[in-house]
This record gives structure tokens, C-alpha cells and sequence, in this order.
């Protein structure tokens, strides 16, 4: 139904009696708004109340001799009904079209750093038939990174989308669709008025608020604002000179006042129109999932999970991702999730954190996540170092056919294809010499097995070799006989130097107990040395495993570190002492070794070197003990024992 109201032609879905009231108003930065009032039947009351308005329109057109225009098209928000002085009044508001985009809240992300900010607004509003927009303050400028709209509207996000240029959004409600203004139009008609009648406002919590913000050139006097009536038909962000000021529209309110038509503009200086740079507080502290497509250096490309479908780009964005240690490098693997943490209100401050592993019942490595017992660290080629409750595993594949295992009953195992030792200077295995209550250690046996040959060489002239025969290499080799009967000597030669087998056995005796306890003092610090080698690294392996378990670093584990380090040292400086002492005895050189802890750390404090070398060794099995739940208690008492007899006999 057409109404008339003064100079206004009103097409409502409506049959209305009379119009009472109309107002329109128009703002930059918002939608259009109607307001209506109508005087209708009383027998249209419930029908207009439960009628279906979802696609009517309301339109309000200026038909006067001086001017035709559309002033108004929009949706009906609002229903209203009111009985006042025995008459039925309805009450409509009415929004413009772009509130279509100012409805549903959206989640989605902009990886694509190739985009223009126009490319931007083009897909976000793709799925509203018929919107446009108009570009004025861009110029085609990239978006500078990664754009996150969470949680939404795409009109909240457009309006986010011009503050990065402190532009603003101008609403077309004129139209039947949504279209809209991307900043200030260039509007001009070249018009100047001359008035005495006006309000004049000065909105300085604005200014302190933008100042606050850091908006750049910020000055108050460009939050002046003039409130004035004229007749005259301006637009929304048209340039029009007030009293000699270049001034921009910068709100509507056309009204009937005194049965005739009153426009109401409030007229802003430009630069006070500028917004500052706008962010999402709800991203504050928060981390949405994704799934890592790609992994380069410390960076990852993924696929957010609010985005329904992954695309893929020549500048896709990277987010760094957040290793939980300096020196620690363990990026998570392709298609496994990670979280995208906002640390701030700015997107583009996001970094990728915790990767969760998440494989189903029936995935290839399902099980290593079964049991809460075993700890386990390993990558999609199948190498992997695990921690049970009775042993450590360390292997190469999934075969294990290139293995080690440390069980806590003492095992050692070793598996694989060639195995090498190798060692700079010597390498004992087998040996440790006593030392206090410490006894030494001999093993009960030692088997040496080959399928082909054993071969045992030194330097290449000396050695032996095993194959179907025994081939013994060397410059001397002696081979004691049997016993034959000697002839008799004269008794001059035969008494001659009969007292030399006295002394002869009695200097052997002194220079065998000399040459055994240098042994054993060497196979001592050897065998002390492995065992506390082996205790550094399990405390070390120990620390990694709990630093990667909790996902950060913590005193217990910095504490197992150091003692380990410090255990391994001070094994490797015993082993080095106690191998160069061995050989040095066999040959008969009893002189002092030199030991690279002692001499250069401790600078040949024997005191320090000892409080040194079984300190880290105790807090290395202490530390093991405690982080592994009480599994090296036996181990700490051992080293007690072990620590209390070589203090004594040093002291």
C-alpha cells in the first residue's frame, strides 16, 4: 500500500490509515534506520502482528516539485502496536540492506598474503546476493598479514577492515541490497552555506581516547562538530563548506516538523572522522586448532579448523612455532594438530604451540599411546626411545634390528648390523679394580664368537687370528716345550749364583704386587668411570624425556642436566686415567697418570676433584631416582657406599 505524508510517498506492506510520524537517520559507520508511525484499522491488529514480513520491503521516496528521490529502502525489524486515545497506532522500524551483513557472526581466516584488501571484501561478501561495495581508500594495497575474523559479523569485521587505513564504512540505504562505501566517498557538489543558527560540539573523550590510542596528528580541535537544519538535500560523507570550513556530512536526521520536511546534518571536519586501528578482543589469550601442512625451519603452514575447506597458496603465511627450549629442536610432523595461540588482541602476533597427538584406535603407532607407564619419543620413521618401568630402548626402525636396551636388572644389549668401538686412546671392557669396600670386578667369563673368523691385531705386526687355523704375528713369539733331563754342571758353575733365584723371585714378587695394584687402581677407575658415564647419560636421557613430557622446563630436570653433564665428564676423565694407568703398569711404568678433571678444572685439588666427581654422580642417581618415580634408589645407596669408602682411604 502507497501512503502520503506532506512531500513523502510511502510503499508499505501495510493498509494503513494515515501516517503519523516518519524518521529517517543515516550515520557513517552504521546502517540507515526508519522509523514509522500508522494509524490503522482495529481489525488489522493481530493480522499485521502475525503476518509474514520476512522478504517485505519499506519505501520512502521524496515526490515535490523541487525534487524527486528515493530517501529510504529497507527491512522491517521491528513491529510495534500501541492503543493510544481510542486509536490504534503501529509503530514499524525499518534497516537498510547492508544489515544483512550485520546479522550472523563468522569465523574464518586470510593465510593468502598475496590478497588485496579488495579481495577480501569481495569473499566476504560472496554468499550475499547482489552486494557490492566501492573501494575508496585502499589502492589495491596487500593485506600485511594473516587476517583472523573470529566470532564476528562480516559488518564488525568490514568496519575492522577500514581502520587499518582509519577509514570508515558509508551504509547505501537507498537501495534494495546491501552496498556500502569502503571509506569516504569522493563526493563534491561544490556546496556552501552561509548560516548563523547552528550547535556546535566539541567531543573531547573521543580525542582522549583516540590520543590514548596513539593515533598519529591528533589534534582536538578537528573533534568540532556542527549541528545545523537546512532544506537543502546533502549525502552521507558529501563535502559541503560551512561558514568558509571544508566540513564532511557525517550524520543525517531528516524528520516532519511543523508539517514540513527538516533535515538535521551534523558536520564534521574530515580528519575528525578518522578511526584508529581496530582489533578483536575476543582473540585475547585464546587458540583456535589446526591442522600443519607444512614444516619449514621453525615454521608451520596449516589448515585452520574454522575454515572448512584448505587452500592452498604460492604466500601462504607461516606462524612460528613455539619450541619449548632454546636447545631443543623437535618441530611437530605433517597433518598433526597444533594450536594457534593469540597472545594479544592482534592477529598478527599469532604463534602455533602444543602439538597434540591425536591417532585413532586402529592408526600404525596407536599403541605407543596406550599405556601411561612407558614413555615413549620417536618420528613417523619408526626410531624411537622409550622408557618402561624395567628398561630403556633405544632403536634405529620399526624392525629393531639396530638396538639398545638397558634393563634395570643390570642387562646391557646391544643389536645391530656392524658394530664399532671406537676410542682415541684405550678402551677396557670387563675390568674394574677394587678400591675401599669396593671389590674389584672380574667377570666370570668372557666368550668372543664368530661365524668366519676372529682377528685380534695390533698396529698390524702383532696379533692373532682364528679361522679354520690359529695364525699367532709377531716380532717374538715364545712357545714353551716340555721338561727334558739337563746335564749335570761342575759344582763351581752349577753353586755359582745359587742365591740369585732367592733374589730374583724376591725382586718379581715386589714388581708383581707393585705391577697388580696399579692394575687394579686403573681397572678401578675404569670401571668407575663407565658406571658413571652410564649414569650421566640415563640422567640426561632421563631430563629430556620429563622436559618433553610436561612441555617445559623445571628445576628437577635443569638438576638431572648438570648432574649428568658433570657425571659424564668426570666417568670419561677416570676411564682415560685408568686406561693410560693399565697400559703404562703392563709395561712397567708405575709413574703417576694425568687426569683431565683433576688437572685442569680442579687444578690438582684431589679434595674438590673427589667432592666433584661423586657429587654429580649422586645427584645424577638421585635425580634419576626422583624422576623416574624410586627406580634408582638402589642405585643412590650403591653410590653412597661406593663415595663413603674412596673418601676414607683418601682422606
Amino acid at each position: 500500500m502507497i501512503l502520503t505524508y506532506k512531500e513523502l510517498k510511502i510503499d508499505i506492506p501495510y493498509d494503513a490509515v494515515q501516517v503519523e510520524n516518519i524518521e529517517v537517520k543515516q550515520a557513517i559507520n552504521d546502517h540507515g534506520y526508519l522509523k514509522l508511525s500508522l494509524l490503522i484499522e482495529e481489525g488489522k491488529i493481530f493480522e499485521y502482528i502475525n503476518k509474514n514480513i520476512t522478504d517485505e520491503k519499506v519505501i520512502v521516496e521524496i515526490d515535490s516539485q523541487n525534487m524527486k528521490k528515493t530517501l529510504f529502502i529497507g527491512k522491517i525489524s521491528e513491529v510495534h502496536m500501541s492503543y493510544e486515545s481510542n486509536l490504534h497506532i503501529m509503530e514499524i522500524k525499518c534497516i537498510s540492506y547492508t544489515n544483512d551483513f550485520d546479522i550472523k557472526k563468522n569465523s574464518r581466516t586470510f593465510c593468502n598474503l598475496g590478497m588485496t584488501y579488495k579481495d577480501v571484501i569481495t569473499k566476504v561478501l560472496e554468499s550475499y546476493p547482489g552486494a557490492s561495495f566501492k573501494d575508496e581508500v585502499t589502492q589495491g594495497a596487500l593485506i600485511e598479514d594473516f587476517l583472523l575474523q573470529y566470532e564476528e559479523t562480516d559488518w564488525q569485521f568490514l568496519k575492522r577492515l577500514a581502520s587499518h587505513f582509519n577509514a570508515v564504512l558509508i551504509s547505501e540505504c537507498t537501495i534494495d541490497y546491501g552496498r556500502f562505501y569502503f571509506g569516504l566517498p569522493m563526493i563534491n557538489k561544490s556546496e556552501k552555506i552561509i548560516l548563523e543558527e547552528y550547535e556546535v560540539t566539541k567531543d573531547i573523550d573521543t580525542y582522549n581516547k583516540r590520543d590514548a590510542l596513539g593515533l598519529k596528528e591528533n589534534f582536538l580541535q578537528e573533534y568540532i562538530a556542527w549541528d545545523i537544519i537546512s532544506d537543502k538535500d546533502f549525502e552521507l560523507g558529501e563535502q559541503v563548506v560551512l561558514n568558509n570550513v571544508a566540513c564532511k556530512v557525517a550524520q543525517i536526521h531528516t524528520e516532519v516538523s511543523k508539517e514540513e520536511i527538516k533535515n538535521i546534518y551534523t558536520m564534521v571536519l574530515e580528519r575528525g572522522i578518522r578511526t584508529v586501528y581496530k582489533t578483536n578482543h575476543k582473540i585475547f589469550g585464546m587458540s583456535i586448532p589446526a591442522i600443519i601442512k607444512e614444516v619449514k625451519g621453525n615454521n608451520v603452514k596449516v589448515h585452520f579448523t574454522i575454515d572448512p575447506v584448505y587452500e592452498e597458496f604460492s604466500n601462504q603465511k607461516y606462524f612460528t612455532y613455539a619450541i619449548e627450549s632454546s636447545s631443543w629442536y623437535c618441530m611437530p610432523e605433517k597433518e598433526s594438530e597444533v594450536h594457534i595461540y593469540f597472545p594479544t588482541n592482534d592477529e598478527k602476533e599469532a604463534i602455533a604451540i602444543h602439538a597434540v597427538r591425536s591417532n585413532g584406535e586402529n592408526a600404525q603407532y596407536a599403541s605407543k599411546i596406550q599405556d601411561p607407564d612407558i614413555k615413549s619419543f620417536s618420528n613417523p620413521s619408526g626410531s624411537e626411545m622409550k622408557l618402561t618401568p624395567s628398561d630403556m630402548n633405544f632403536k634405529a626402525d620399526d624392525s629393531g634390528s639396530v638396538a639398545l636396551n638397558l634393563a634395570q636388572s643390570g642387562d646391557v644389549s646391544l643389536t645391530g648390523k656392524n658394530i664399532n668401538f671406537t676410542a682415541t686412546e684405550n678402551l677396557e671392557l670387563g675390568m674394574r679394580n677394587g678400591d675401599g669396600d669396593t671389590p674389584a670386578l672380574r667377570p666370570e667369563t668372557i666368550q668372543i664368537s664368530a661365524k668366519s673368523k676372529i682377528e685380534v691385531s695390533k698396529g698390524g705386526t702383532l696379533g692373532l687370528q682364528i679361522t679354520d687355523q690359529t695364525f699367532l704375528q709377531g716380532p717374538k713369539i715364545i712357545c714353551e716345550g716340555s721338561i727334558k733331563d739337563v746335564v749335570p754342571l761342575p759344582a763351581e758353575i752349577a753353586n755359582r749364583g745359587k742365591d740369585d733365584a732367592e733374589l730374583i723371585n724376591k725382586i718379581n714378587a715386589q714388581a708383581k704386587y707393585a705391577t697388580e695394584q696399579k692394575i687394579q687402581e686403573a681397572k678401578s677407575k675404569m670401571g668407575f668411570g663407565l658406571v658413571a658415564a652410564v649414569i650421566g647419560v640415563v640422567a640426561i636421557a632421563v631430563a629430556a624425556v620429563v622436559i618433553v613430557g610436561t612441555g617445559g622446563l623445571a628445576l628437577g630436570p635443569i638438576v638431572a642436566l648438570v648432574g649428568g653433564a658433570t657425571a659424564v665428564l668426570a666417568g670419561g676423565s677416570e676411564m682415560a686415567q685408568g686406561s693410560t694407568s693399565y697400559s703404562k703398569a703392563q709395561s712397567g711404568d708405575f709413574s703417576d697418570t694425568g687426569n683431565f678433571l683433576l688437572d685442569t678444572v680442579c687444578r690438582g685439588n684431589k679434595t674438590l676433584y673427589n667432592i666433584v666427581k661423586y657429587g654429580s654422580v649422586m645427584v645424577a642417581a638421585i635425580s634419576i631416582a626422583v624422576l623416574t618415580g624410586g627406580a634408582g634408589s638402589f642405585l643412590v645407596k650403591k653410590l653412597a657406599v661406593d663415595m663413603g669408602g674412596d673418601v676414607a682411604i683418601n682422606a
